[in-house]
């Protein structure tokens, strides 16, 4: 039961076990999350919290997976999404915006992320998408900041 639940947090709740861009999914299903609870006034310590269970959840399922940072895992992409879109207006432009910038920054890894990326267990595999999503709110921060889009 240990490894069941493991496997369907570190998943995305199966989100993981699809064949190809499972990254993609996860975030998208991160994109549905974000909906339910971004307009909760717990929204930063859920963030916190999830972060520190991803990198448990995670050390414990690429122990069960057997590889380095399996294209299973994609929790790590469900949080980094939410930090990406942290303390920003609320809008289907941030979402939809955020999610391009994401996926791109996600794929491209640009330093530290690459560098976070090889670091072993679940720290490496949340620290790497954790930075993307910094790197994204901070675009999407000036974004917002230059009034470049109005919600």
């Amino acid at each position: 039961m240990f490894k069941f639940l493991i496997k369907l947090f570190a998943s995305g709740f199966g989100v993981g076990y699809f064949p190809f861009a499972s990254g993609t999914l996860g975030t998208l299903l991160g994109v549905l999350i974000y909906f339910l609870i971004s307009k909760s006034k717990f929204f930063i310590p859920i963030i916190i919290i999830l972060f520190f269970f991803g990198v448990y959840v995670s050390t414990k399922a690429e122990e069960i997976y057997n590889e380095k940072d399996s294209h299973k895992i994609v929790i790590d992409e469900i949080v980094g999404f939410f930090i990406a879109l942290a303390f920003l207006p609320s809008c289907i432009f941030y979402i939809i915006v955020g999610f391009l910038i994401y996926r791109f920054l996600d794929i491209v890894k640009p330093y530290p992320a690459r560098l976070f990326h090889n670091f072993k267990g679940g720290f490496g595999i949340m620290l790497d998408d954790a930075t993307v999503g910094l790197y994204t709110n901070l675009i999407l921060q000036v974004v917002n900041i230059l009034k470049l889009i109005q919600c």
